[in-house]
C-alpha cells in the first residue's frame, strides 16, 4: 500500500512540474507579444510627430494688401442693390423731399391688399385639407349605406319581394358603384322578375370590376340561356366551372345548352305505303283491339296490379292481298271508337272464323295478358340512386308516392348529404300535394328534415312563386291538421324563404 501511493505521489508531482512549466512558457510567449506591440506602437507615435513637424504652417490671416481705400466702393454697391423681401426703403428723417413726395394712402392700401391677399392663401390651403378630410369621410359614409341597403336587399330576396331587393340594391349601387355584390345580387333579383337583359348588364358589371366571381358569371349565363343566346351562356358556365370544377349546377347548365344546341329531329310520322298487288304480304288480317288509356285522374285511381288480357278470338281475312293493315282499303269496313280511334272490321267477303296461329292444335293454353305493373324500387342509399328512382317514376305518381313513403323522412340529410337541387324540391312537394294532404300522412316531418339538407336555401331561391305558394298550403294544412310546436313551424317556414 505504502509503495503504491508513493508511486502515485510521485507522478502527481511529475504531471504539476509539467502543467508549471507550461504555463509559464505561456506566458512568457504573452509577454513577448505585449513587448513587440508596445514597441510599434511607439515606433508609429514618433512618424506621426515628425510628419507634423515637416507640415506647412497656415497662412497668417489679414496678411494681404489693405482694403480700406475700397471702402467707399462698397457702400456704394451696397446702396445699389435691390430690396429684398418687398420692404419699402426707409426714408431717413433729414430728408425732406422725400417726407413731402410720400403717399400715406398708397402704403396703407398696399398694406391692406398684401393682408387680404395672405388671409386668402391661409384660406385655399385650410379648404384643400378639409376637402380631403370631407372627401374621407364621405367615402366611409357610402361605403357603410351601401352595406345597409345590401342587408335590406337580401332580406327582401329571401322573402320574394323582388322588386323591393332591386330598388334596395339600386340605393347601394348609387352609394358604392364599385361593390361588386350589389351587382350580383341585382341581377339575381332581376332574374327572378323575368328582366333577363338588365340581369345580364349588372353581371357583365360586376365581371369587370372581378373576373373570379364565379356568381356572376352564373348569373349572365342563366340570363343568356333565357335570351336565346346559347354560345354565349356555354361560354360564361364553362368560365365558372373553370373557376370552380366541382360546380353541379354549372355542368346540369351546360347540359341543358347542349340539349338545346341539338338540332331537332322530326317526330316519328307513319306514312302509308303504297306497293303493288304482287309485293304485298299474303297473310291474313288481324283485329287488333284497341284499348283507350284513362286520363291521369283515373291513372291514379287504378290499382298498380291491374291486368289488361288481349283478344283471343281474331277474325281473318281471306282477301290478304287486298289492302295493308296500316290503311283503309277497298273491300274493308270501319268503324269510329269513342276516342276517334278507327277499327277494322272484316267484310261480308271475309270469313269470321277465329284463327289462332301461334298456338298449337289441341292446346288448351291462354295468350298471356299484358301486364301494367311497375316495380317499386327499394329504399336509397345515396341521391344518385334517388334521382334515378324519381326519374323512372315520373309517370307514375302513385308509385312514387310510395316510393317517398318508404324513406324515413330523418334519413333525408343524410341520404342527400352535400346539397339538394331545387328540381328534385319541386318533385318531393308535388307528391306531399297530390297523395300525403289527400291521404292524412304526416307532412311536417318531411318539410322539416329537407330544410335540414345543406345549401337548402340555394335551392328554395330558385323556386318559382307558385311552387311558393304550394308550400304556403302545405304549411297550412300543418297548422290545421298535424299537431306541430309554433317555433319548430316558424323555423320551417324562415328556412323556405316565407313570411311568418
Amino acid at each position: 500500500m505504502d509503495q503504491d501511493f508513493a508511486l502515485k505521489a510521485q507522478l502527481n508531482i511529475r504531471q504539476n512540474q509539467r502543467e508549471l512549466q507550461d504555463f509559464l512558457g505561456t506566458m512568457g510567449s504573452w509577454e513577448q507579444d505585449v513587448k513587440k506591440k508596445d514597441n510599434d506602437l511607439k515606433t508609429k507615435g514618433n512618424d506621426d510627430i515628425s510628419t507634423k513637424k515637416t507640415r506647412p504652417p497656415p497662412p497668417i490671416r489679414n496678411a494681404g494688401p489693405s482694403t480700406k481705400g475700397n471702402q467707399s466702393a462698397k457702400k456704394a454697391a451696397k446702396k445699389s442693390k435691390p430690396k429684398q423681401n418687398g420692404k419699402a426703403e426707409r426714408i431717413s428723417s433729414y430728408n425732406y423731399r422725400a417726407w413731402d413726395t410720400l403717399d400715406v394712402d398708397k402704403m396703407l392700401d398696399d398694406i391692406d391688399t398684401a393682408k387680404v391677399e395672405e388671409e386668402i392663401e391661409d384660406g385655399l390651403n385650410e379648404t384643400e385639407d378639409m376637402d380631403a378630410t370631407d372627401e374621407e369621410t364621405l367615402l366611409e359614409q357610402n361605403m357603410q349605406l351601401a352595406a345597409m341597403e345590401k342587408d335590406k336587399g337580401n332580406a327582401f330576396l329571401k322573402e320574394g319581394k323582388y322588386e323591393e331587393a332591386v330598388l334596395c340594391y339600386t340605393k347601394g349601387v348609387t352609394a358604392d358603384p364599385t361593390n361588386i355584390l350589389l351587382l350580383a345580387n341585382r341581377a339575381m333579383a332581376y332574374l327572378k322578375l323575368k328582366k333577363y337583359s338588365e340581369a345580364e348588364e349588372d353581371s357583365s358589371k360586376a365581371i369587370a370590376l372581378d373576373p373570379t366571381y364565379i356568381k356572376s358569371f352564373m348569373r349572365r349565363g342563366s340570363a343568356r340561356f333565357a335570351l336565346d343566346q346559347f354560345e354565349s351562356a356555354k361560354q360564361d358556365f364553362e368560365k365558372a366551372l373553370e373557376l370552380e370544377p366541382s360546380n353541379r349546377q354549372a355542368r346540369a347548365e351546360l347540359v341543358k345548352i347542349h340539349d338545346a344546341l341539338r338540332p331537332k329531329t322530326p317526330p316519328n310520322i307513319v306514312k302509308p305505303i303504297h306497293k303493288p298487288k304482287h309485293l304485298r304480304s299474303k297473310k291474313p288480317l288481324r283485329r287488333i283491339q284497341i284499348d283507350e288509356l284513362p286520363q291521369k285522374e283515373e291513372m291514379e285511381a287504378v290499382p298498380i296490379t291491374e291486368l289488361t288480357p288481349l283478344t283471343s278470338n281474331t277474325p281473318t281475312n281471306t282477301a290478304g292481298d287486298e289492302c295493308n293493315p296500316l290503311t283503309s282499303a277497298t273491300g274493308t269496313g270501319s268503324r269510329s271508337g269513342g276516342s276517334g280511334i278507327t277499327i277494322l272490321e272484316p267484310t261480308p267477303t271475309q270469313s269470321t272464323t277465329p284463327h289462332t296461329p301461334d298456338r298449337a292444335p289441341g292446346s288448351s293454353k291462354k295468350p298471356s295478358p299484358r301486364s301494367h305493373t311497375v316495380a317499386l324500387p327499394p329504399v336509397p342509399s345515396n341521391s344518385t340512386q334517388f334521382v334515378a328512382h324519381l326519374k323512372k317514376l315520373k309517370n307514375h305518381r302513385t308509385v312514387a308516392y310510395q316510393y317517398l313513403k318508404q324513406i324515413e323522412p330523418g334519413s333525408l340529410a343524410r341520404l342527400f348529404q352535400q346539397s339538394i337541387d331545387s328540381s328534385h324540391v319541386t318533385q318531393i312537394l308535388g307528391l306531399l300535394q297530390e297523395h300525403y294532404v289527400p291521404n292524412n300522412d304526416p307532412v311536417f316531418p318531411v318539410l322539416k328534415n329537407l330544410t335540414v339538407v345543406k345549401r337548402f336555401g340555394m335551392a328554395t331561391m330558385f323556386m318559382t312563386s307558385e311552387e311558393k305558394q304550394g308550400v304556403q298550403s302545405l304549411l297550412q294544412h300543418v297548422r290545421t291538421n298535424e299537431t306541430v310546436a309554433e317555433p319548430d313551424l316558424e323555423n320551417v317556414i324562415l328556412k323556405f324563404g316565407l313570411e311568418t
